[in-house]
């Protein structure tokens, strides 16, 4: 296809707009999002649909897989935080790395 597929369009959105507005149709207290560092694709769709950048996690080891970005999202509302609990800066910003030790 080219692009990643959350980006694919879905009607008038894309499909992670689909998603999302899904959630916000069942009352869903929060959303979040887990990118990975540096998905400015993502990024840039998320500002496009409003997502507020607390409630956008950065998984800063994706290549571990899907398993570890569920875990940055438990980790990250187990605490009662929009962020997870992780090791140094966890934002997604493209200039951040995975944090330190």
């Amino acid at each position: 296809m080219g692009q990643p597929k959350l980006l694919l369009p879905w009607g008038k959105t894309t499909v992670i707009g689909h998603l999302i507005a899904q959630w916000q149709k069942a009352g869903a207290s929060q959303i979040a999002i887990v990118t990975a560092v540096g998905d400015q694709a993502l990024a840039k769709e998320l500002d496009r649909l409003a997502l507020p950048p607390e409630d956008r996690l950065c998984n800063p080891a994706p290549e571990l897989g899907m398993f570890s970005s569920i875990q940055c999202a438990a980790l990250g509302h187990c605490f009662g935080r929009s962020t997870p609990p992780a090791r140094g800066n966890t934002s997604c910003p493209a200039q951040i790395g995975r944090g330190s030790p």
